[in-house]
């Protein structure tokens, strides 16, 4: 922000974009409902969500409790209303903000954002994609909640950071087919796992869709997880699609039948091949596509080349133990052993090597003083020299075989309205997009995951508005991408060339250097804006123009 004789100008950048979609989803207005705004809130809990959206999105390496800090260079008027200050958005108000979120029901408020939104933009969903996430807290101290009301733990339990020192929750997210929009989210104590919780993610989902007369059409896909019997069956009036756990029996033995197996091409996908199965795992009668994959083929190959090493270093280390002993014949030394490789080792320890060749070192014992040269040993005693583990290649290769595949099921029995080609490309491609989400969500840049709140209330509905920023981002992503291509138009990416898919980062990154300049405290111009950004704002639509004055 710069000021001279009573001229100021104020950062505008890329906000007046997020704002224009929050503008054109009725954002403000629809959470002003939902949690009955009080009337004397000077900034209505619609309003203070969207200045923690606009923070949020700001990419500048602020967290969300500096959120007056953050407006202090940006033209809160033309953002929040000519009523609205910087100094306002200060913690009581955003903490009592995300206290009414909390009551009104984090999962509820935001689905009926969300069906709000796919609703404005007309979007067409084809299938689900459900996974979940831990976030870590740096609070200094926890306030207790207590599940009894409602409320998440911060628990220590798996992280994928390794942060294992830090209290965290999980995170629940389903995602849409188009640009990974977040449709459902629900956040949970620290110690759940997805294997729990994915059931109880799905139902509160159709109980939400079934109150707003929604049908969930399409598939709903996750991982490995949601494959138990008892969560299959909590979940038999949707179309699933899961990736198969290799642990359970019925996989082992569909992977381990490789050699007979009658592989058939995808036409999409020329490094993948598939045999199609039929099976009853938890009583529910379902499609299995057994899938090879060349990436997959290299990575076990690399893996088992290395548990092969590994297991051979660990079995030269544990021989040693026989190597300082004596025995009184070389048969003894043999059953010692094979007693040692047969009882002794796990079969986990033994899964690539056989004993092969053992080396036996003959000692002789004769008495004290110079010996004669025909002088006879009292004694003979005998020690292991060397034993040989030899690989077992036939289990190494069935091993590669089994690690260069995986089982995808789906209760889906009709071909025509699911080809193998469509189940893969659910899976493969369509999967990573709420994965993505947790990615973006825990960029540095965003600085979401950081996490200083104490009260669980308040972890959890701020877990509300992380998931907002990202609907609003994918949201005008997908608006953005979508004008280009119907206008034929193009953006400049990184090199210069001219794309029609960019992400929305870059794009935030075209409208740097945007300004609103101030007389005498009174918004006269925006200033800076160049072709690129000029073509832009137009493709977002009128709502997005107005805040630029386009």
């Amino acid at each position: 922000m710069e000021e001279i004789q009573g001229i100021e100008t104020k950062n505008l950048d890329h906000l007046g974009i997020v704002s224009g979609v929050c503008q054109e989803i009725g954002l403000v207005s629809l959470i002003d409902k939902l949690t009955k705004s009080d009337e004397q809130r000077n900034v209505s809990v619609g309003i203070a969500t969207k200045a923690m959206i606009l923070n949020g999105l700001g990419f500048y390496n602020r967290t969300l409790y500096l959120t007056p800090k953050f407006f202090r260079d940006k033209p809160v008027d033309v953002l929040l209303g000519p009523e609205i200050a910087a100094t306002d958005l200060n913690s009581h108000c955003l903490g009592t903000a995300l206290d009414a979120l909390y009551e009104a029901g984090i999962s509820s408020v935001f689905h009926n954002i969300s069906l709000q939104a796919i609703s404005t933009y007309g979007i067409e969903i084809k299938s689900r994609h459900l996974d979940g996430t831990s976030f870590m807290v740096h609070g200094e101290k926890y306030k207790e909640g207590g599940e009894a009301i409602g409320q998440i733990e911060l628990k220590r339990g798996y992280n994928k950071q390794k942060r294992n020192d830090l209290l965290q929750f999980v995170f629940e997210m389903i995602s849409a087919n188009v640009e990974g929009i977040p449709l459902f989210i629900k956040p949970v104590s620290g110690n759940k796992t997805d294997k729990t919780e994915f059931p109880e993610v799905l139902e509160a989902y159709m109980e939400q869709m079934s109150k707003s007369k929604e049908s969930i059409a399409g598939h709903t896909v996750a991982d490995s997880a949601l494959y138990t019997k008892k969560n299959l069956n909590r979940i038999d009036s949707l179309l699933w699609i899961s990736r198969v756990p290799e642990n359970i029996k019925e996989a082992k033995v569909a992977l381990q039948s490789s050699e007979t197996r009658e592989w058939k091409q995808f036409e999409e996908e020329a490094d993948y091949k598939y045999e199609e199965q039929q099976s009853t795992y938890g009583g529910i009668t379902q499609r299995w596509l057994i899938i090879w994959s060349k990436a997959a083929a290299h990575r076990s190959n690399i893996t088992v080349n290395k548990w092969v090493n590994k297991e051979k270093e660990n079995l030269d280390k544990q021989i040693k133990s026989l190597l300082t002993k004596s025995y009184e014949s070389e048969e003894l030394v043999r059953q010692a052993v094979r007693g040692w490789y047969n009882k002794k080792l796990k079969k986990s320890e033994k899964r690539y090597h056989n004993l092969g060749r053992i080396e036996i070192k003959a000692i002789k014992h004769y008495g004290r003083g110079r010996r004669k040269a025909d002088a006879v040993p009292k004694k003979i005693t005998y020690e292991l020299q060397l034993v040989d583990f030899e690989e077992d290649k036939e289990r190494i290769a069935a091993h590669k075989a089994e690690k260069s595949q995986f089982i995808l099921a789906t209760n889906d029995m009709d071909s025509s309205n699911l080809s193998v080609d469509y189940w893969l490309h659910l899976y493969k491609n369509e999967q990573q997009k709420v994965e993505r989400g947790f990615r973006f969500l825990k960029d540095p840049m965003f600085l979401l995951d950081h996490i200083f709140l104490e009260l669980p209330r308040r972890i959890m509905a701020l877990s509300m508005v992380m998931a907002l920023c990202l609907l609003i981002y994918t949201l005008a992503q997908y608006k953005i991408r979508k004008a280009l291509k119907e206008e034929n138009k193009t953006v400049p990416n990184q090199l210069k060339k001219p794309i029609q898919n960019p992400t929305m980062r870059w794009v935030f990154q075209l409208l740097n250097g945007i300004h609103v300049m101030y007389v005498d405290g009174v918004k006269k111009y925006v200033l800076n804006l160049d072709e690129v950004q000029i073509r832009i704002i137009k493709l977002m639509g009128a709502a997005t123009q107005s805040y630029y004055t386009v």
